[in-house]
């Protein structure tokens, strides 16, 4: 959907029913909308197999956008695919562009968003929270969502678990 600056789209959260995200955007994308629904790349073992599949980024959750304005956008929670809004109404919905264009930009040639990958050994800083600027050693990536981390502590090392999107390299 090709816009000039008069015609700026507006974008809304959509929540989908459990694993139906990929159903719900070809529904709402027949009504005209831009659906944009962020995937990435991660390594799954089942049965003594790994394989690289393809995930939503956000499960269960794509943005709808309207160059039409809010309006356009009303019809939206009676989608199939389609659970609710992210919020009650299409107002507290609303995501801003910059969020989108961020995504967007951390999107690789193969239009997949590229997590950040931290090697055992790697020097890492801590960017929130009481820790927020001190650096430690990444250990490993526990699951999806978190890491261990060593720690400099009161002259030790300790080994902590943290959200692996408050790690950034220290380099």
């Amino acid at each position: 959907m090709e816009t000039d600056k008069s015609n700026k789209i507006v974008w809304i959260c959509v929540r989908t029913e459990p694993q139906r995200e990929t159903f719900a955007q070809g529904h709402l994308a027949r009504t005209g909308l831009e659906i944009y629904c962020p995937r990435h790349r991660r390594w799954v073992s089942h049965a003594r197999r790994r394989e690289l599949v393809m995930r939503p980024l956000f499960p269960n959750y794509l943005f709808a956008g309207s160059d039409r304005g809010l309006e356009a956008l009303g019809h939206v929670r009676r989608t199939p695919g389609v659970a609710s809004l992210a919020a009650r109404d299409l107002a507290g919905a609303m995501v801003p562009d910059a969020v989108i264009a961020c995504l967007r930009a951390r999107e690789s040639g193969s239009g997949f968003v590229e997590l950040k990958q931290f090697r055992p050994g790697e020097a890492v800083k801590i960017t929130v929270g009481p820790f927020q600027g001190v650096e430690a050693i990444f250990q490993e990536k526990r699951d999806d969502r978190r890491s261990s981390i060593l720690l400099s502590l009161l002259g030790r090392q300790h080994s902590v678990g943290v959200f692996s999107a408050d790690l950034e390299s220290a380099a």
